[in-house]
C-alpha cells in the first residue's frame, strides 16, 4: 500500500479537525457547537483561540504571539469596531443593504465607497473615495 501524501480527518458534522500536508506540516482545529472554529495549532507551535457572542460573531481573536484583537458589531452582525493588541482600531459604516459606505482607523487611514445599484438590488458599480 503507498504513503498517503496528505492526510485530513473531519468531525461527525464534517468539519476538518486535522491536516498532514504532503511537507509533514500538520495542523489541528476544535469547534464549538455552533461549528465556529474556537481554535488552531499547527506543528510549527503557532496556535489561536477565538471566541463568539451570542449571535456567532467572532468577538476575539488571540494567538500564541500575543497579538489579539476585539470586534463590536451592528444589529445586522457588521463588524463597526476593531481594537487591536498593537494598539491600532478601525471603524466601519454601512448602507442599509450592509455595504461599507466608511471606513476610518487609527493610523489616520479613510476612504469613504459609493454604489450604484440595479433594479433588482444588485450592486451595479463601486467607487471608492480615498481621504
Amino acid at each position: 500500500m503507498k504513503k498517503a501524501s496528505i492526510i485530513i480527518n473531519f468531525d461527525e458534522k464534517g468539519d476538518i479537525i486535522y491536516n498532514k500536508d504532503y511537507d509533514g506540516s500538520e495542523w489541528w482545529r476544535k469547534y464549538n457547537d455552533k461549528r465556529n472554529e474556537i481554535y488552531y495549532k499547527d506543528s510549527t507551535g503557532f496556535e489561536f483561540w477565538k471566541e463568539y457572542d451570542e449571535k456567532e460573531n467572532e468577538i476575539l481573536y488571540k494567538d500564541s504571539t500575543g497579538f489579539s484583537y476585539i470586534k463590536e458589531y451592528d444589529n445586522n452582525r457588521n463588524v463597526i469596531h476593531i481594537k487591536k493588541s498593537n494598539g491600532k482600531e478601525s471603524w466601519h459604516d454601512y448602507d442599509e443593504k450592509g455595504n461599507e459606505i466608511h471606513y476610518k482607523d487609527s493610523d489616520g487611514n479613510e476612504y469613504w465607497n459609493e454604489y450604484e445599484y440595479f433594479e433588482n438590488g444588485q450592486i451595479k458599480s463601486y467607487k471608492r473615495f480615498d481621504k
